[in-house]
């Protein structure tokens, strides 16, 4: 990833806060970056979002709301690299796919 390459959109951004009941401040904070390959649905085409993995991760049990909103408000950066399962938001097919996902957690002075 490249610093501004991946850099997840303010709209997406405003999704994931909603669904996490979380202020966007503290997502905005994180600068989430975010990459799936394959980067579309393989049966409708519609494009794997930031979202769409937030929300696996919930529909999943992998992660509770909770816990992820907790995170987001943690000055802890990360990077991972893995291969996952994405659920398309469009179709609610499950997408086999190799994300790459990183957090910097940015403090203005």
């Amino acid at each position: 990833m490249s610093e501004n390459e991946d850099v997840v959109s303010d709209d997406i951004l405003i999704s994931v806060s909603e669904y996490l009941n979380q202020d966007i401040k503290f997502i905005r904070d994180k600068t989430p970056r975010f990459s799936a390959d394959p980067c579309h649905c393989d049966s409708c085409g519609v494009e794997l979002t930031f979202l769409d993995f937030v929300k696996t991760a919930h529909a999943t049990d992998q992660h509770s709301k909770k816990f992820m909103s907790d995170f987001f408000e943690q000055s802890k950066s990360m990077k991972k690299e893995f291969n996952t399962v994405i659920i398309c938001g469009n179709c609610q097919r499950a997408v086999e796919t190799y994300v790459i996902y990183q957090y910097v957690n940015y403090c203005p002075i």
